[in-house]
């Protein structure tokens, strides 16, 4: 029989490796281009992807307000793969994503929205934003965050002109 204590480090030691291998996945992945955020004349947020490489079928915009911790708070998959310039109506998605409900977005919360191609480790740079500063967002213009670590928006571009800026600076590059 084998003492508890030894299948209690070997238990851990199996769970630290499962959970090692799931960060590892996600650590270093290939960049697909940048996410900014614009908006909608009907007032509603829109998540704007410029895709440099391969194509995006998904994105999750997760609450990173909610208890301190970034968690799922809603995702969106593409009925198809979206490549060149993606666009992501919170308010309403369109014939291109599967899920047809708006966001529930919360004025005092910061909210991260993730791009990425399901299957493979490749995923666009983020962009962080909180629910009330949307606002402050001209219609035409797409914004993302100056760097990963920061939620402030600054004007990237126009919305027609998103791709072109981003991919012109190196895919995910700001």
């Amino acid at each position: 029989m084998v003492p508890r204590a030894h299948r209690t480090v070997v238990s851990l030691t199996g769970l630290a490796a499962v959970v090692g291998g799931l960060v590892g996945c996600s650590s270093d992945p290939v960049a697909l281009g940048a996410a900014g955020v614009t908006m909608a004349p009907s007032g509603d947020p829109v998540v704007m992807v410029a895709v440099c490489t391969g194509h995006v079928d998904a994105v999750t915009v997760w609450d990173s307000t909610a208890g301190g911790s970034a968690r799922a708070n809603q995702v969106w998959h593409a009925i198809r793969h979206l490549d060149g310039t993606v666009r992501l109506d919170l308010g309403h998605p369109g014939a291109d994503w599967s899920r047809q409900r708006p966001a529930r977005l919360r004025p005092a919360h910061t909210y991260v929205a993730l791009p990425v191609q399901s299957g493979v480790d490749a995923e666009a740079a983020q962009v962080s934003f909180r629910a009330r500063d949307l606002e402050q967002i001209r219609p035409g213009s797409v914004y993302v965050n100056p760097t990963p670590e920061s939620s402030r928006l600054v004007r990237a571009s126009s919305v027609s002109g998103f791709r072109d800026h981003i991919c012109a600076r190196g895919a995910g590059a700001r």
